[in-house]
């Protein structure tokens, strides 16, 4: 728990405090993209190359190097798809919170979200067993 506090105690912080890191680089790094690749994205696999070729650093960076991709899942999605692929994914999440109704996925689909707020493990399991969970069928 006070492991918590600590992160949600560095948001905002400049240099490469955790909290700021995983909530906020993100968007400092989405608001200085050009707006086609607002709302676009630079690309899965592209992000690294975009951020050393346009030497694109935010407050947050101090000690990490340039082209460091690391932001939480959701800005990860936003940099890299823009505002077509986020809205797929709350597309995505909203079909998921309808179809799957049981109390049981409704709360794994809500802490995968937070999860997904809090980390930055995009395409790695950590990310993709909670869907395997919610996506199974019950014995029911």
């Amino acid at each position: 728990m006070n492991q918590v506090m600590y992160r949600v105690g560095t948001i905002g912080e400049e240099n490469s405090s955790t909290g700021s890191l995983r909530l906020l680089r993100g968007m400092a790094i989405f608001e200085r993209l050009p707006i086609e690749l607002q709302i676009l994205g630079v690309g899965l696999g592209s992000l690294k190359s975009y951020l050393v070729t346009n030497f694109i650093v935010t407050i947050y960076d101090n000690n990490l190097p340039i082209g460091n991709e690391y932001m939480n899942t959701l800005s990860y999605i936003l940099v890299n798809t823009g505002i077509v692929g986020i809205t797929f994914f709350i597309i995505f999440v909203g079909t998921l919170f309808y179809k799957y109704q049981e109390y049981g996925k409704r709360v794994l689909i809500i802490c995968w979200l937070f999860f997904s707020i809090a980390s930055s493990d995009f395409l790695s399991i950590n990310y993709v067993y909670p869907l395997m969970l919610i996506t199974s069928r019950s014995n029911n």
